[in-house]
């Protein structure tokens, strides 16, 4: 009857400790979810809010590198500083000069605006969405190509979940020029459907910021196979 006990107790013990490390998975899975939900509440920028512009660098490489950022690719600041490039874009955003000094490092914001200032932070939210308009033309060009080949090369957009797309690449799309219609999806070009990013935070990025051209442009220059086959 003693044995009998203490393969009991110890039996009890087994199954208390599994509850804990199950409530332990379930307390993690939960934190996760929060951390998503809050980016859902909150701006591209305010969400990641473990980043901040402290001048110490480029505003485009502070930009792409903010959690949540990682389709981006960094455009080329003399891409920016060239108008022509620019054409057509001055009456998309409010305060375009403003933004535009900002995407260049040559604003003085601090000097004009207090830093809570209604007025700034609308001027940082334009800069914002000056550069994600810039940034679809941009990868349009030559160098923009093989900017987003290298990430597309490298799986920073993610790989295809279904079993006979082998972990194809994906690659953002845009489903509109237009700013405001849809968050940028993904496309795989093996089974040719276009997904919902999984993680939360890529949901708030504009799908206009790389719009309905760039992926048929990328697959015509690098056509669908092994990234490894491309120089």
């Amino acid at each position: 009857e003693q044995n009998v006990q203490n393969v009991q107790d110890e039996q009890d013990e087994l199954e208390e400790e599994d509850e804990v490390d199950e409530d332990d998975e379930l307390a993690g899975e939960d934190e996760d979810e929060d951390e998503d939900e809050l980016d859902l509440s909150a701006s591209p920028s305010e969400a990641s809010s473990d980043f901040s512009s402290d001048g110490d660098g480029p505003w485009i490489s502070w930009f792409c590198q903010l959690k949540g950022h990682e389709f981006f690719c960094e455009v080329d600041v003399a891409y920016v500083e060239d108008s022509f490039n620019l054409y057509g874009l001055y009456d998309k955003v409010p305060y375009y000069n403003e933004a535009l000094d900002i995407i260049t490092d040559m604003d003085n914001l601090d000097d004009e605006f207090a830093p809570d200032s209604e007025e700034r932070l609308e001027i940082e939210r334009s800069a914002e969405t000056l550069f994600g308009l810039i940034h679809a033309r941009y990868i349009l060009t030559t160098h923009g190509l093989e900017d987003m080949y290298d990430k597309f090369a490298a799986r920073d957009f993610g790989e295809c979940l279904r079993i006979q797309c082998e972990r194809q690449p994906l690659l953002p799309i845009g489903l509109s020029d237009r700013i405001g219609d849809a968050c940028v999806k993904l496309y795989c070009c093996q089974c040719r459907e276009v997904y919902m990013p999984s993680k939360l935070r890529h949901r708030l990025i504009d799908g206009a910021f790389w719009g309905r051209t760039f992926a048929n442009l990328f697959l015509m220059t690098y056509p669908p196979s092994s990234p490894a086959s491309h120089p």
